[in-house]
């Protein structure tokens, strides 16, 4: 019970840090227009196909592999480079985001008036920080993922699998 209060007051800070943070972006004379918002979400969406498309003709440009033992290896070492590379960004971004990304004094003396515990506010000064680096690793990601979608090697529960290790990977390491 007082497990579930601490992550319940946590979470609720957590929407406080968001907000905050989000108030001061959305609040862009260019974000207040529902057409532009949906516009830029369309072109995003837009760039991404396109950019898969991309991928998918380079991919296709390198030839093919035949054999099908060698392109399993090849996956392998593939999955495992990722793997790592991942620890190494979530190692990265968890010190840069720790060392960088600090909080006002308002934020800190409105969430220490606020009657949580420091434990409490520690939490959701984390899950906020974490939050921010996920979403840079989801961008990453984004780039990085549409190649396993074409190795022919890879099932569809496979690829959620990796999808899932590779969020679980950096966010341990972060």
């Amino acid at each position: 019970m007082i497990k579930q209060n601490i992550l319940s007051n946590s979470l609720t800070l957590f929407k406080f840090y968001v907000n905050d943070a989000l108030r001061g972006f959305l609040d862009r004379p260019i974000f207040k227009n529902k057409t532009i918002r949906v516009g830029m979400i369309l072109i995003t969406i837009a760039l991404y196909f396109w950019y898969f498309y991309i991928n998918i003709r380079a991919f296709f440009g390198l030839g093919e592999i035949k054999n099908l033992p060698e392109v399993v290896s090849l996956t392998k070492i593939t999955i495992a480079s990722y793997i790592d590379m991942f620890i190494i960004l979530g190692i990265y971004l968890g010190a840069f985001i720790n060392s960088t990304l600090n909080f006002s004094n308002v934020i800190l003396f409105t969430t220490n008036l606020l009657p949580f515990t420091k434990r409490e506010i520690t939490i959701g000064q984390k899950l906020f920080k974490l939050s921010f680096a996920l979403i840079i690793f989801e961008l990453l990601l984004v780039i990085v993922f549409p190649f396993f979608i074409r190795v022919a090697v890879l099932s569809l529960l496979s690829l959620s699998l990796l999808f899932i290790i590779l969020h679980q990977v950096f966010i341990v390491s972060f």
